[in-house]
């Protein structure tokens, strides 16, 4: 039982799931975001025992839901419609690429390898909130 985090990106989605008690988030994977990605993340749901999903949410600095943040609830749609016993819940994500980015660089990663962990990085800090905003 555990959750399953999402920074969504047009070439790229970044995943992040929690521990069976759903106190931690770790970096998951990276997926290339493609005709496939729906069934992939079916898979992923299934292997991992998902019980809900944790969509990243991009809005301007003024709170306004802007392109990027249609797309996203176009892709919630989809991700509803294919797994229909799980639910999909979306999560405020601003500035987590950007902190996702400043902390690897920190870390000095190869660029390469920061741009596809940045990503699961990301959904790691949109799952955290979550977690963070829900703690019972």
């Amino acid at each position: 039982m555990r959750f399953l985090g999402i920074d969504f990106g047009k070439k790229y989605l970044g995943l992040a799931t929690t521990d069976p008690l759903q106190i931690t988030a770790r970096p998951f994977k990276t997926l290339v975001n493609n005709q496939d990605t729906i069934k992939t993340i079916k898979k992923i749901c299934t292997e991992e025992e998902i019980t809900k999903i944790i969509l990243g949410l991009p809005k301007s600095l003024d709170g306004t839901i802007n392109q990027q943040g249609q797309e996203v609830l176009e892709f919630k749609k989809l991700l509803e419609k294919e797994l229909v016993n799980i639910p999909v819940e979306l999560e405020d994500e601003r500035f987590t690429t950007k902190i996702a980015h400043d902390n690897l660089k920190e870390e000095e990663k190869s660029i390469r390898k920061s741009k596809k962990l940045a990503n699961q990085l990301a959904a790691q800090l949109i799952l955290e909130s979550y977690l963070e905003s829900h703690q019972k």
